[in-house]
C-alpha cells in the first residue's frame, strides 16, 4: 500500500507538473503561478517536489512574468531560495541562483545584499554536487569563480 500512495503522489506531481507547463508554454502565466500555489497547498507533494514548483515559480517571475513578483527587486531569487529550505541541493534553483547575479548589476544595493545566498549556492554546485554535473554544467559553475572571488572581496 505504500508503494501506490508513494506512486500516486508522484503521478499527481508530475500530472500537474506538466499542466503549469503547458500553461507557460502558451503564455498562460498567471494560470501556471496560480496552479503551482495550488500543487503545494494540496499537500500532495514531498520536500524536493516543493523544491521543484519554487524554482518554477522563480523562473515564471524571473524570465516571464515580473509583474507576478511580490518582491519586484529580486526577480525569482526569493523562490530560488525559498527551493533550497526544501531541497539544498536542488540543481535548479542553485543555478538560477548563480545565473541571477550574472543577470543583474552587482552594483545594486539589492544584489549586494544577497551575497551570502551566492555563496551558499556556488559552494554547494562546486563542493556538493560538482561530480554530479555534466561536463557543460561543470563548465558554467567554473565560470562563476571570478564573481565568487569579486564577491568575497568586498
Amino acid at each position: 500500500q505504500l508503494l501506490t500512495q508513494s506512486r500516486l503522489k508522484m503521478n499527481y506531481f508530475e500530472a500537474e507538473f506538466n499542466k503549469v507547463e503547458l500553461l507557460i508554454n502558451n503564455g498562460k502565466f498567471e494560470l501556471a503561478f496560480t496552479k503551482l500555489n495550488n500543487i503545494i497547498d494540496n499537500n500532495k507533494i514531498n520536500e524536493k517536489e516543493i523544491a521543484e514548483v519554487l524554482n518554477l515559480k522563480g523562473v515564471i517571475v524571473d524570465a516571464y512574468a515580473p509583474y507576478l513578483n511580490e518582491f519586484p527587486d529580486e526577480g525569482g531569487l526569493f523562490y530560488f531560495a525559498k527551493a533550497l529550505n526544501y531541497d539544498e541541493k536542488n540543481i535548479g534553483a542553485l543555478f538560477n541562483i548563480i545565473n541571477s547575479f550574472n543577470r543583474h548589476d552587482l552594483k545594486k544595493s539589492y544584489i549586494l545584499s544577497q551575497k551570502e545566498l551566492f555563496f551558499k549556492a556556488y559552494e554547494t554546485l562546486k563542493n556538493v554536487v560538482y561530480s554530479q554535473l555534466d561536463t557543460a554544467l561543470k563548465s558554467e559553475v567554473d565560470e562563476f569563480q571570478s564573481t565568487y572571488i569579486y564577491l568575497k572581496s568586498i
